[in-house]
């Protein structure tokens, strides 16, 4: 496999409320579709393929996965995973390492519903908005090497398909208080290309390390977590100091009185 492609994975446009599903993330991170607009088609193609699948017969995440990727423009090259081959997660990399030709997407789903989305070396996962790299992932004890895979095959686009638009509001409610935050607190926040920003902390919202005073974050809803993370930490360094200035003035005068 050449690694020589000019495309790259997606960030995850997080552009509704609650907690990331795996599934639906990998498939943004491929199409560059926001999660809402993910999710809406998996359930369309679910509640599709419903009628094929039989009375009370449950439609496969594989199958719903591949219906929604087929709508998005992608259609499937090789196989990696099915009912009849499981290979553990490492074993499924070094295939898709070796496979010949120009690098292509892989989408992956293991047995423990996890999923990942991979591109040569870079890779994404419900864990981050911005795609990473494998390495980074498996040194983060997100992806192990280990994971039975159920499913898994590398995608083609076929045909051009929109971006939908994000849900602009929900962003917006995201983005507001995070910059509120970054005002109150002489954060300075600078565009990077949308979804990015770059943030610069000040001194005393840093380690004094390297590189501890500016950060880039991807997404909004990063954007806020990062912010209010280090607005949390700068607030309960205040809450240890004050607590310790306290103690030390209650004693005091307890030890001038005994000294004398």
């Amino acid at each position: 496999m050449t690694t020589t492609s000019t495309h790259a994975l997606s960030p995850i446009i997080r552009d509704r409320a609650g907690a990331v599903q795996p599934i639906p993330a990998a498939i943004a991170a491929i199409t560059g579709q926001p999660l809402t607009e993910v999710s809406r088609m998996l359930w369309q193609c679910i509640e599709a393929l419903k009628g094929l699948a039989g009375v009370n017969a449950e439609v496969s995440p594989e199958d719903a996965c591949h219906a929604a990727l087929h709508r998005f423009g992608y259609e499937p090259h090789r196989l990696y995973a099915d009912e009849r081959r499981r290979p553990f997660m490492g074993e499924l990399l070094r295939a898709y390492a070796q496979s010949p030709g120009p690098c292509e997407r892989l989408f992956a789903i293991c047995e423990s519903g996890d999923a990942f989305a991979f591109l040569g070396i870079e890779a994404a996962a419900w864990t981050g908005s911005a795609p990473t790299t494998l390495t980074a992932l498996v040194r983060a004890g997100t992806l192990e090497l280990d994971m039975p895979v159920r499913f898994a095959f590398t995608v083609k686009a076929y045909r051009p398909v929109p971006i939908a638009s994000p849900d602009h509001k929900f962003l917006e409610s995201v983005a507001i208080p995070a910059f509120a935050l970054a005002d109150a607190y002489n954060i300075e926040v600078m565009p990077a290309g949308w979804p990015y920003w770059n943030l610069s902390f000040p001194g005393e919202m840093t380690d004094g390390g390297p590189g501890s005073g500016a950060t880039l974050v991807c997404g909004e809803h990063e954007l806020l977590s990062v912010i209010n993370d280090r607005v949390r930490l700068l607030q309960q360094a205040d809450e240890t100091t004050e607590e310790l200035m306290t103690r030390l003035r209650l004693d005091r005068p307890a030890t001038s009185s005994g000294s004398a």
